[in-house]
């Protein structure tokens, strides 16, 4: 059996009058944590960016990157590495998010890069992306890639993590 459950819409109503958006947005931003770079310069391989402008056949929909890139001595790692960095991007979102909107709409996405861990075992980064809906926010996502610097290889988040009891 399914029991109505009463609520006092007055509660709401307040709600909703009291709310300013400007000032939850400067509560949100001091309670999560900024992205930053930590790049190094003295290690084997190297880190650096480019900025790339894509847009979809009918240009509907358009991709602004900070797109990161590995240089390193080894072709088939760094050639590896850049290839699944390349794959994170969201092209093929662009075009999915494109084929739903009317001629109309305009959809960008800004994609922000940051590289939060490198040494000569790890290379962690981060993708920040928002995605602009005629010029209105309309959604955001974070992508971690870590890669395994010896074999040029994708890990996971479990695989970086020393896991154990004290944990």
């Amino acid at each position: 059996s399914t029991e109505d459950i009463s609520y006092d819409e007055s509660l709401l109503e307040e709600q909703e009058e009291d709310w300013d958006p400007e000032e939850k947005a400067d509560t949100v931003a001091e309670e999560y944590y900024e992205f930053e770079d930590d790049i190094k310069e003295d290690l084997s391989y190297q880190v650096d960016k480019d900025v790339i402008e894509e847009s979809e056949e009918t240009g509907i929909a358009k991709m602004i990157a900070e797109r990161p890139y590995v240089v390193m001595e080894d072709q088939v790692k760094e050639d590896r590495i850049n290839g699944l960095i390349k794959k994170e991007m969201v092209r093929e979102h662009i075009e999915q998010t494109a084929g739903k909107l009317s001629k109309e709409n305009e959809f960008q996405m800004e994609v922000r890069s940051y590289i939060t861990y490198m040494d000569e075992e790890i290379l962690s980064i981060v993708l920040e992306e928002d995605g602009y809906l005629d010029n209105s926010f309309y959604e955001s996502s974070l992508i971690s890639l870590n890669f395994d610097m010896e074999t040029g290889m994708a890990m996971t988040n479990t695989q970086i993590l020393k896991i154990d009891d004290e944990f």
